[in-house]
């Protein structure tokens, strides 16, 4: 059996501390042969194994807990306090409600071991010194093996603790060759009494690394949101007190690569001593690519406002599944005022399946549970979070005597409640309906505590800015310009934001005032190859073809490997004839971007219909056509109505005919009547035989 890790234990009556460790099982299994002692519990036979087991990985010299239990001599004091804690199952930390949900490494302890130690504490004796007791050795530091690379660090941050928590992120870069593919991490936070917990993201960026080197100390302070840093793929890391690190999965590992920083959020506890922190993660690789990728489902709330005194506060939120999925893992998150927490699902039958309850949530003993047993969750379930919170002077974690107003926000005197769930969709073709259908929601919601946090910081311009940012991805265009211009008001220097007011102006079709906000980016940043893009596709639509191919060309130069300039520049300089020139800045487009229609579409469109027979290629366009088609799900009628053209040119006229009509009835149907004429007219030469071909320029 694999060495288990034990959590770090909290204090109780008397100062002293104590935990029974971890464990697999179910709780109240009996161990083996309890059930059968009648006569008296001693230490050597009865007590000491359950200890060993169970307690030992902390409770040796030198280990994370203040007492070791590995004889008699040290338990023995102890023994009223063991039995009081595991009793009353404060001990070991485990709070999901029993018999409601299979969970690995379930750490709670079976009811006859319970038993056990009470009735030892009542007696107290040693036992048959005849029967050998050896404790074990000593943990091994890394429980899942030696990592394949282990990074640290660089030095200590030494926290100036006081009465307030310190939230602390730690720039660690990862030196690997190329792209590596991690199946599994293990933390050692270096000062588990100090830290609370700790979030690993990661950053292939660099903001957080420039974001670091701004401050003198070892990291930054804060809480990182969306500027650089972010949760890996389809999944949530990190440590907290109890946690047994996974071994995890090949075939769901994710990437990570040279440009790649570790950024560690600590959370650090007030203590009236400071100590040096020192973190390292151990990294474990898969020996090739993953086959399937999960994904993180987060219900909650942004919006927590507790009144003083209230003592039944509830926060809800659900999310319909698109598509068939797996529950693999569940991680719950509120601070002190948590109650209650529930998270279940109502199928499509009506019927309800638990996928978390707590009944007495501790925010000092915060964990992720890993099902034992993925759960399915067919399509059209809808998933539901409720929390309950304890803002009362009755709730003995309240912090705050007399209770005080608390509101969202990530310091433990504020609240928050998260039910973060990690699936896997039943089939790899979901996996991005799945993950657009939820964009949406994350979008929402990301959007309802971006307003909140604007009630207490209005004057705070990387707030607006974000806000217009998810605004403008929501499709709110109105809105999000006028959150990019409150930005500006407090920030004029922001290039980013003078580009991006400057791509939502050109959606509203004010190019004037979109061209005057990438000049004034340019200005204050010359060095951005996307902002002369933009420049360059509003003043090809103000007609200036010459002011537009010399943004791109500006842009490429920035930046070779950009394919938006290649592809618009491509589009530009077929507009004026020049195809050769457009086809090559095509394909390197493509080259670049595999999964961009755009370029498809137009070296389709000039292989098929140039007037210059020795450009045309029907075989080529073909080829890239029938690709643009499948990738826009035949939803584009300009990229069916060179599809068309594409099969007339091969000769093909009969699917000529069938994909015109399907671009015409597309076009009809959203409205676009000018191009349905255009394409009728293209109908009338493949119904006759005759392919389209351009006029000579």
């Amino acid at each position: 059996m694999k060495a288990r890790t034990c959590p770090i234990q909290f204090a109780f009556a008397f100062g002293l501390l104590l935990t029974t460790g971890c464990r697999e099982g179910e709780r109240g299994r009996a161990a083996p042969g309890t059930a059968e002692i009648t006569g008296p519990v001693t230490f050597n036979e009865h007590v000491a194994p359950i200890l060993h087991q169970h307690c030992a990985p902390c409770h040796w010299p030198g280990g994370a807990a203040p007492h070791s239990l590995l004889t008699y001599e040290e338990t023995e004091p102890l023994a009223p306090l063991i039995a009081v804690v595991t009793a009353n199952r404060k001990m070991p930390p485990w709070l999901p409600a029993p018999d409601i949900i299979g969970f690995a490494d379930d750490r709670s302890l079976g009811d006859h071991e319970i038993d056990l130690l009470r009735r030892w504490a009542e007696s107290g004796t040693r036992g048959d010194n005849s029967v050998r007791v050896t404790p074990p050795p000593p943990p091994e530091d890394w429980p899942l093996g030696e990592p394949d690379l282990i990074v640290r660090m660089a030095e200590p941050y030494q926290p100036e603790m006081g009465r307030h928590d310190v939230f602390r992120n730690i720039v660690i870069p990862v030196p690997v060759q190329g792209v590596k593919y991690v199946r599994a991490v293990d933390l050692q936070p270096g000062s588990p009494k100090v830290v609370h917990h700790a979030q690993i993201m990661v950053d292939s960026t660099g903001t957080s690394r420039q974001i670091d080197a701004a401050d003198p100390e070892p990291g930054f302070d804060g809480m990182v949101h969306a500027k650089g840093a972010e949760n890996p793929r389809g999944f949530f890391l990190g440590w907290t007190p109890g946690m047994v690190p996974f071994e995890g999965s090949e075939e769901m590992a994710w990437p990570i690569s040279d440009a790649t920083d570790l950024v560690l959020m600590l959370h650090l506890r007030p203590k009236p001593e400071s100590e040096p922190i020192q973190a390292q993660i151990g990294l474990y690789f898969a020996d090739k690519p993953p086959t399937r990728i999960p994904q993180i489902i987060k219900l909650g709330s942004p919006t927590i406002d507790i009144a003083p005194g209230e003592s039944d506060y509830t926060v809800e939120d659900s999310y319909q599944l698109p598509v068939d999925v797996y529950a693999l893992r569940v991680y719950p998150h509120a601070h002190y005022l948590g109650k209650r927490m529930e998270g279940y699902a109502i199928l499509p039958d009506g019927t309800k399946r638990w996928l978390l309850l707590i009944e007495d949530w501790d925010f000092n003993w915060q964990d992720e549970y890993r099902y034992a047993e993925p759960i399915f969750l067919p399509k059209g379930s809808r998933l539901i979070m409720r929390f309950t919170f304890d803002n009362s002077a009755d709730n003995p974690q309240n912090p705050n005597h007399p209770p005080v107003r608390v509101v969202y926000g990530p310091e433990s005197k504020d609240e928050m409640g998260e039910f973060l769930l990690q699936v896997l969709p039943r089939n790899n073709s979901d996996a991005a309906a799945l993950r657009d259908n939820f964009r949406q929601k994350e979008l929402r919601w990301q959007t309802e505590l971006l307003r909140h946090l604007l009630r207490f910081e209005p004057d705070d311009p990387s707030l607006h800015y974000q806000l217009a940012l998810n605004l403008q991805w929501l499709g709110t265009s109105e809105e999000s310009a006028a959150e990019y211009e409150r930005a500006l008001a407090l920030d004029p220097d922001d290039d980013m934001a003078h580009n991006n007011l400057g791509t939502v102006l050109q959606e509203l079709g004010r190019l004037q005032e979109a061209t005057r906000h990438y000049q004034q980016s340019l200005e204050l940043n010359p060095t951005q190859a996307s902002v002369h893009t933009n420049l360059g596709s509003a003043l090809q639509a103000l007609g200036d073809q010459d002011g537009a191919m010399r943004h791109y060309r500006s842009a490429i130069e920035l930046d070779p490997d950009y394919p938006q300039a290649r592809g618009r520049l491509a589009f530009a300089l077929a507009q004026q004839g020049k195809i050769r020139e457009a086809l090559d800045h095509f394909r390197e487009a493509i080259r670049l971007d595999p999964d961009w229609v755009a370029p498809r579409f137009g070296a389709a469109w000039a292989l098929a219909t140039d007037s210059d027979s020795t450009i045309r290629d029907p075989a080529e366009a073909l080829r890239l056509a029938k690709s643009a088609a499948e990738m826009s799900d035949r939803r584009d009628a300009t990229v069916l109505d060179a599809l068309a053209a594409a099969y007339a040119a091969t000769g093909d006229f009969d699917q000529a005919v069938s994909v015109g009509e399907e671009a015409y009835w597309l076009a009809i149907a959203k409205g676009q009547e000018s191009l349905a004429r255009t394409i009728e007219s293209h109908m009338r030469l493949y119904r006759r035989g005759e392919p389209f071909v351009q006029p000579a320029r």
